[in-house]
Protein backbone atom coordinates (compact mmCIF):
# COMPACT_ATOMS: atom_id res chain seq x y z
CA UNK A 1 0.00 0.00 0.00
CA UNK A 2 1.51 3.36 -0.68
CA UNK A 3 0.47 6.45 0.48
CA UNK A 4 -1.69 7.45 3.30
CA UNK A 5 -5.06 9.89 4.59
CA UNK A 6 -2.65 11.83 5.36
CA UNK A 7 -0.56 12.52 2.01
CA UNK A 8 -3.12 10.88 -0.20
CA UNK A 9 -3.79 9.20 -2.53
CA UNK A 10 -3.84 5.88 -1.34
CA UNK A 11 -2.71 3.06 -3.43
CA UNK A 12 -3.94 -0.56 -2.81
CA UNK A 13 -3.30 -3.07 -5.10
CA UNK A 14 -3.56 -6.77 -5.93
CA UNK A 15 -0.74 -9.03 -4.99
CA UNK A 16 0.99 -9.98 -8.27
CA UNK A 17 2.57 -13.70 -7.16
CA UNK A 18 -0.48 -15.45 -7.06
CA UNK A 19 -1.62 -14.36 -10.48
CA UNK A 20 1.78 -14.42 -11.57
CA UNK A 21 1.84 -18.25 -10.52
CA UNK A 22 -1.59 -18.97 -12.55
CA UNK A 23 -0.48 -17.21 -15.78
CA UNK A 24 2.52 -19.00 -15.68
CA UNK A 25 1.18 -22.73 -14.98
CA UNK A 26 -2.02 -21.55 -17.94
CA UNK A 27 0.75 -20.37 -20.46
CA UNK A 28 1.54 -23.59 -20.66
CA UNK A 29 -1.52 -25.02 -22.55
CA UNK A 30 -1.71 -22.69 -25.91
CA UNK A 31 2.35 -23.56 -25.87
CA UNK A 32 1.78 -27.39 -26.04
CA UNK A 33 -1.53 -26.60 -28.19
CA UNK A 34 0.24 -24.64 -30.90
CA UNK A 35 3.40 -27.02 -30.76
CA UNK A 36 1.10 -30.15 -31.37
CA UNK A 37 -0.54 -28.23 -34.17
CA UNK A 38 2.68 -27.04 -35.80
CA UNK A 39 4.34 -30.65 -35.36
CA UNK A 40 1.04 -32.25 -37.30
CA UNK A 41 0.32 -34.33 -34.17
CA UNK A 42 -3.50 -32.33 -34.17
CA UNK A 43 -5.14 -32.17 -37.64
CA UNK A 44 -5.52 -28.69 -38.39
CA UNK A 45 -9.69 -28.73 -37.43
CA UNK A 46 -10.83 -25.37 -37.35
CA UNK A 47 -12.30 -26.26 -33.96
CA UNK A 48 -8.72 -27.04 -32.78
CA UNK A 49 -7.52 -23.01 -33.85
CA UNK A 50 -10.52 -21.86 -32.22
CA UNK A 51 -9.58 -23.45 -28.89
CA UNK A 52 -6.03 -22.90 -29.45
CA UNK A 53 -6.84 -18.85 -30.10
CA UNK A 54 -9.06 -18.88 -27.08
CA UNK A 55 -6.65 -20.00 -25.02
CA UNK A 56 -3.91 -17.67 -26.16
CA UNK A 57 -6.58 -14.64 -25.80
CA UNK A 58 -6.85 -15.78 -22.06
CA UNK A 59 -3.54 -15.89 -21.85
CA UNK A 60 -2.61 -12.38 -22.96
CA UNK A 61 -5.09 -11.07 -20.72
CA UNK A 62 -3.99 -13.27 -17.88
CA UNK A 63 -0.73 -11.81 -18.75
CA UNK A 64 -1.87 -8.00 -18.80
CA UNK A 65 -3.48 -8.42 -15.14
CA UNK A 66 0.05 -9.24 -14.25
CA UNK A 67 1.63 -6.28 -15.71
CA UNK A 68 -1.05 -3.94 -14.67
CA UNK A 69 -2.39 -5.27 -11.55
CA UNK A 70 -6.26 -4.34 -9.99
CA UNK A 71 -6.06 -1.18 -7.66
CA UNK A 72 -8.15 1.12 -5.75
CA UNK A 73 -6.66 4.41 -5.59
CA UNK A 74 -8.08 6.12 -2.68
CA UNK A 75 -8.37 10.18 -3.24
CA UNK A 76 -10.10 12.48 -1.67
CA UNK A 77 -12.64 13.04 -4.14
CA UNK A 78 -13.79 9.74 -4.19
CA UNK A 79 -12.55 6.31 -5.54
CA UNK A 80 -10.86 4.76 -8.93
CA UNK A 81 -11.20 0.88 -9.20
CA UNK A 82 -8.64 0.72 -11.67
CA UNK A 83 -8.80 -2.79 -13.96
CA UNK A 84 -6.01 -3.76 -16.34
CA UNK A 85 -7.89 -2.24 -19.50
CA UNK A 86 -10.42 0.47 -17.55
CA UNK A 87 -10.76 2.41 -15.07
CA UNK A 88 -13.96 3.39 -13.12
CA UNK A 89 -14.52 6.27 -10.51
CA UNK A 90 -16.52 6.66 -7.94
CA UNK A 91 -17.23 9.51 -5.73
CA UNK A 92 -17.96 9.16 -1.85
CA UNK A 93 -21.34 10.29 -2.63
CA UNK A 94 -22.10 7.51 -4.62
CA UNK A 95 -21.90 4.89 -1.48
CA UNK A 96 -24.12 4.71 1.46
CA UNK A 97 -21.95 2.17 3.57
CA UNK A 98 -18.61 -0.21 3.05
CA UNK A 99 -19.24 -3.63 4.17
CA UNK A 100 -18.43 -7.01 4.09
CA UNK A 101 -20.16 -9.32 1.21
CA UNK A 102 -22.46 -11.42 3.70
CA UNK A 103 -22.03 -14.04 0.37
CA UNK A 104 -18.00 -13.92 0.67
CA UNK A 105 -16.83 -12.92 3.74
CA UNK A 106 -13.38 -11.88 3.04
CA UNK A 107 -14.49 -9.30 -0.19
CA UNK A 108 -15.59 -5.90 0.70
CA UNK A 109 -17.51 -3.85 -0.79
CA UNK A 110 -19.67 -0.90 -1.55
CA UNK A 111 -23.47 -0.16 -0.94
CA UNK A 112 -24.26 2.01 -3.31
CA UNK A 113 -26.90 5.22 -2.59
CA UNK A 114 -29.67 6.73 -4.17
CA UNK A 115 -28.71 9.20 -6.88
CA UNK A 116 -25.26 7.48 -7.33
CA UNK A 117 -23.03 8.97 -10.65
CA UNK A 118 -23.04 4.80 -12.40
CA UNK A 119 -26.86 5.16 -12.75
CA UNK A 120 -27.18 1.87 -10.73
CA UNK A 121 -29.98 0.46 -8.14
CA UNK A 122 -29.50 2.46 -4.88
CA UNK A 123 -29.13 -0.31 -2.30
CA UNK A 124 -26.60 -2.47 -5.26
CA UNK A 125 -23.14 -3.75 -4.01
CA UNK A 126 -19.58 -3.57 -5.29
CA UNK A 127 -17.32 -5.43 -4.88
CA UNK A 128 -14.01 -3.58 -3.71
CA UNK A 129 -12.12 -5.92 -2.82
CA UNK A 130 -11.74 -9.80 -2.53
CA UNK A 131 -8.74 -12.22 -2.74
CA UNK A 132 -4.99 -11.53 -3.37
CA UNK A 133 -5.23 -8.05 -2.11
CA UNK A 134 -2.10 -6.25 -0.60
CA UNK A 135 -4.06 -5.29 2.82
CA UNK A 136 -6.76 -7.30 4.63
CA UNK A 137 -9.67 -7.35 4.76
CA UNK A 138 -10.47 -5.49 8.33
CA UNK A 139 -8.11 -3.41 7.62
CA UNK A 140 -9.61 -2.37 3.96
CA UNK A 141 -12.66 -2.01 5.66
CA UNK A 142 -11.48 0.15 7.97
CA UNK A 143 -9.54 2.55 5.69
CA UNK A 144 -12.59 2.89 3.76
CA UNK A 145 -14.58 4.24 6.48
CA UNK A 146 -11.37 6.80 7.45
CA UNK A 147 -11.52 8.07 4.13
CA UNK A 148 -15.20 8.24 3.66
CA UNK A 149 -15.81 10.03 7.01
CA UNK A 150 -12.58 12.00 6.23
CA UNK A 151 -13.23 13.54 2.48
CA UNK A 152 -17.21 11.65 2.17
CA UNK A 153 -18.94 14.62 4.84
CA UNK A 154 -19.89 11.53 6.96
CA UNK A 155 -18.55 11.83 10.41
CA UNK A 156 -16.70 8.74 11.55
CA UNK A 157 -19.25 7.41 14.13
CA UNK A 158 -22.12 7.12 11.12
CA UNK A 159 -19.68 5.32 9.11
CA UNK A 160 -20.24 1.68 9.06
CA UNK A 161 -17.53 -0.58 11.03
CA UNK A 162 -18.85 -4.17 10.37
CA UNK A 163 -17.01 -6.73 12.09
CA UNK A 164 -15.71 -9.75 9.62
CA UNK A 165 -18.68 -12.27 8.87
CA UNK A 166 -17.82 -16.24 9.36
Amino acid sequence: MRGSLENPPVIVEGRRSPLLYMVAFITVVPVIGAARLLDGTFSGSSSAYAILGFFILGTLAGWLSVLRPTALIIRNDGLEYRHALRSTHYRWEDFSAFEFDSGNPGMVVGILAEGNAQGRFAGESVALQGPYWEVNGEDFLALLNAARARWGGVRQNEAHTFGKIG
